[in-house]
């Protein structure tokens, strides 16, 4: 809310932050887990807002004053769903329709390279430029302190403390395998480690009222080898 409201100051400054873009940027980062560069390169032709799915096969690098485009880190494309996250979808409807209209307007002027977050002209956003607006919105909401990337660690967090398995996680995010999501996330499995404990001992609760005593044991055991 706070990056779709812009402060006096930013406006007087009329950078990014003034731009609608700027919250769906963000709204993306939070609700994805992706990559700043995997955002800020994405075309609509890897967006699927009907069926709810975002591909993520491009990144971008800035190398001098030029963008290079190429594959994802660790060269994984993948494809992720968002068909349960209406906030996200909504804004992604509104930014294609915001970006039909300049077209329109613009005409010619406006440059076809497809971007789905982009300046109204359709000119590419700068990492360093989304990163600096970001800082600055950190700083006005007195939130504690967080990097852009943290918004990546905040998504993984939220699945992770939502039951979501380390290897469905590890898909989502793009990390090249499981063992990284495992290292990146270890301190706050043993959360999940207790209530895989507790269900545990709840479905061996139900057991025991089903059967007699032990019975459970000598049931369960000899299926479970066999």
């Amino acid at each position: 809310e706070s990056a779709r409201n812009p402060s006096k100051r930013c406006l007087e400054q009329q950078g990014l932050s003034t731009n609608p873009v700027f919250a769906d940027l963000v709204l993306l980062l939070a609700e994805t887990g992706c990559r700043k560069s995997e955002a800020l390169a994405l075309q609509w032709k890897s967006v699927d807002i009907v069926k709810g799915k975002i591909t993520f096969e491009r990144s971008v690098m800035e190398i001098g004053t030029k963008l290079h485009y190429g594959l994802p880190k660790n060269n994984e494309r993948r494809r992720i769903s968002i068909a349960s996250q209406t906030r996200l979808i909504a804004s992604l409807r509104t930014l294609r329709a915001r970006q039909a209209e300049a077209k329109l307007k613009l005409g010619e002027g406006y440059i076809k390279d497809d971007l789905v977050f982009c300046w109204p002209d359709g000119e590419a956003i700068r990492g360093a430029t989304f990163g600096h607006a970001f800082s600055a919105l950190v700083k006005r909401t007195k939130v504690p302190r967080i990097r852009l990337h943290d918004l990546r660690h905040t998504h993984g967090s939220i699945l992770i403390n939502n039951g979501v398995s380390p290897f469905k996680i590890s898909k989502r995010l793009g990390h090249k395998d499981v063992t990284t999501t495992l290292n990146i996330y270890s301190h706050l499995f043993p959360e999940q480690d207790e209530a895989t404990s507790e269900s545990f001992a709840q479905a061996m609760s139900q057991g025991e009222k089903k059967t007699k005593g032990n019975d459970v044991v000598q049931i369960v055991v000899p299926a479970v080898a066999g």
